[in-house]
């Protein structure tokens, strides 16, 4: 894990996976099957790059690339792991 959240003794990893959980169930146009699942892998897939650029002292340009290169990482996965996209209530 990458820590522990100031003073709550929980890894920082599974709270987010908690707050992303609690996010993507708020979906209008997404649905994911597994949603703990999907939240615990999209939370420590990031963990591994930031740690990576921060713990190796990448150059500078692959610094300011990881927000970047995270957001594409991320929306791949999450377009992967939709199961059915729900009625656009605008929309329908």
């Amino acid at each position: 894990m990458l820590g522990v959240a100031a003073g709550s003794g929980t890894p920082i990893s599974r709270d987010a996976s908690v707050n992303f959980s609690q996010m993507l169930s708020t979906a209008v146009d997404a649905q994911f099957g597994n949603l703990d699942i999907v939240s615990y892998m999209f939370a420590t897939s990031m963990i591994g790059p930031t740690k990576g650029v921060l713990e190796h002292q990448a150059a500078r340009r692959l610094s300011r690339m990881l927000r970047g290169q995270l957001v594409s990482r991320c929306l791949g996965y999450l377009e992967r792991e939709e199961v059915t996209a729900k009625p656009d209530p605008i929309r329908d």
